[in-house]
C-alpha cells in the first residue's frame, strides 16, 4: 500500500515540475513566424521560419554572433528585423580590403567600419549578403542596445 502511495506523490511532483516549467518557459518565450520575404537570417533561419524568441532588456545578457529581433527606423516607421550581434561595445570594427573585421577576425561581409563599438550599442549584420531590403550596420551605424527586444533561440519545424 505503501508503494502505491509514494509512487502517486512522486508522479504528482514530477507533473507539478513540468507544469511549472512549461509555464515558465511560455510567460518568457513566444513563437513567432519570420515574414516569408524575410531572407536575412538565411541560411540558419530560411525565409517562412518559425522561431522561438527570448524578450530581452538593455540589462539582459548578450553574445556576439547571437540572432536578435531588432527595431530600426525605415521611412518614418518604426520596423522589426532579425540580424547577428557582430561586435558588443569596446570591440573594434575595422574594414581592410572592403572586408569587415571585428577584433582581427574576418566576417567575410563588405561594408564601412565605424571604429569602436561605444558603451550602450552594438554593431548588427545581416548573414546574408543577397538580402538588400533589411539595413544593418553597415547602413544604420550603431545600433543601440535598447533597441534589441528579442534574441532568436531556435528553429521549429512545421
Amino acid at each position: 500500500m505503501r508503494t502505491k502511495t509514494v509512487r502517486r506523490v512522486v508522479r504528482l511532483v514530477v507533473f507539478a515540475a513540468v507544469g511549472i516549467t512549461l509555464y515558465a518557459f511560455a510567460t518568457t518565450h513566444e513563437l513567432l513566424r519570420i515574414p516569408t520575404d524575410d531572407t536575412s537570417l538565411d541560411p540558419d533561419f530560411p525565409a517562412g521560419s518559425r522561431v522561438v524568441l527570448r524578450y530581452v532588456d538593455e540589462d539582459s545578457p548578450i553574445e556576439r554572433d547571437t540572432p536578435v529581433l531588432y527595431l530600426a527606423e525605415r521611412d518614418g516607421q518604426t520596423v522589426a528585423h532579425f540580424a547577428r550581434i557582430a561586435a558588443l561595445p569596446g570591440d573594434t570594427v575595422e574594414s581592410k580590403d572592403g572586408v569587415l573585421y571585428v577584433n582581427g577576425e574576418s566576417r567575410f561581409v563588405r561594408g564601412k567600419a565605424p571604429g569602436p563599438v561605444p558603451e550602450g550599442h552594438v554593431f548588427l549584420l545581416i548573414p546574408n549578403p543577397l538580402e538588400k531590403r533589411h539595413a544593418d550596420s553597415r547602413k544604420l551605424g550603431f545600433i543601440k542596445r535598447s533597441a534589441i527586444k528579442a534574441i532568436v533561440l531556435a528553429r521549429m519545424f512545421g
